[in-house]
């Protein structure tokens, strides 16, 4: 999914993302979910690979990363599975 909540408001946003974390957990299938919101990935990744022109920079469980916007340098490209 690249960027499937971007268009939306947060009011819309709200009610899309408990769809897409049951969609997720029913199916027992990876996601590959793309996006610049932080807290939208946080909500719904396991495992983040980060890419900085277009390379990986870093990848781990999101259980790993220290997420807060000081502690990161890839702050514009987030890619979550």
């Amino acid at each position: 999914m690249d960027e499937p909540l971007s268009a939306l408001d947060a009011t819309l946003k709200q009610e899309i993302i408990p769809y897409l974390e049951r969609l997720h957990q029913q199916l027992s299938i990876p996601v590959v979910y793309v996006s610049h919101d932080l807290e939208e990935v946080k909500r719904l990744a396991d495992y983040m690979v980060f890419l900085e022109q277009g390379r990986v920079s870093q990848q781990a469980y999101l259980s790993n990363l220290n997420l807060e916007p000081q502690a990161r340098t890839q702050q514009h490209y987030l890619k979550a599975v």
